[in-house]
């Protein structure tokens, strides 16, 4: 009996834990997107010179950092995860954070920028493309492996995952028709490229976000164990 009650207070603790987790994240993830977009909206269309500070796709300022950031916590996560009880297999989890690692790494150094810029003009080589694909490739099984996980989750964690994992699905989609329309030679006016940048990097850091929230409250709660 006192092994019981001690189980479901420590059951009733972790709901409690990854309640608030959840409601962060998700608070989080609106107000990052808000700001990524009134950021550039402002720094496009108000500002006469625009600022590096409020550049949301720049590589060393506070937007930079939040991504960052936000990866980090999601690979902590599955680290997390991967030792969880319920998690079967627990190869998944682990595998996710090793692409998780790779993509806190690309967001680092911007290796994915690197292969835009290949793709995007008239000497496009088999490395730009050989890139380019493997790069997909990683995104793909990373999407995956996240749908894996919100289908073993518990409810409340796995709608906050997807949700974030259709952010990422968005981002990836905006950035691969601005890759597509440069390399075919339509340029956009700024106004249009600032919306389209703003939109996609705030849709990436609530997606990051979303997915860290969801998967330390997933550590939390008990694991569904379906696959349905």
């Amino acid at each position: 009996m006192v092994v019981i009650e001690l189980g479901a207070r420590r059951a009733a603790r972790g709901a409690r834990a990854a309640g608030g987790l959840l409601r962060l994240g998700w608070t989080a993830a609106l107000v990052a997107a808000f700001v990524t977009f009134a950021s550039e909206v402002v720094n496009y269309a108000v500002l006469s010179e625009p600022s590096d500070v409020l550049e949301v796709a720049g590589n060393a300022n506070a937007f930079k950092g939040a991504s960052m950031a936000a990866i980090a916590l999601a690979l902590l996560a599955a680290i997390a995860l991967a030792s969880a009880d319920g998690w079967d297999p627990a190869w998944q989890p682990a595998s996710l954070a090793l692409l998780l690692a790779l993509f806190l790494v690309d967001d680092g150094v911007n290796i994915h920028d690197g292969i835009a810029d290949r793709l995007s003009t008239d000497s496009r080589d088999a490395l730009g493309l050989g890139a380019a694909a493997l790069y997909v490739l990683a995104l793909v099984v990373t999407l995956v492996f996240l749908r894996a996980a919100a289908r073993l989750a518990h409810p409340r964690s796995a709608h906050a995952l997807g949700f974030g994992l259709g952010l990422l699905v968005l981002a990836v989609a905006m950035r691969g028709f601005a890759v597509a329309s440069h390399a075919g030679g339509h340029h956009f006016e700024d106004g249009p490229r600032a919306l389209g940048v703003a939109a996609m990097q705030g849709s990436e850091l609530a997606g990051w976000i979303l997915v860290a929230a969801a998967l330390g409250a997933a550590r939390l709660l008990p694991a569904t164990g379906s696959r349905a």
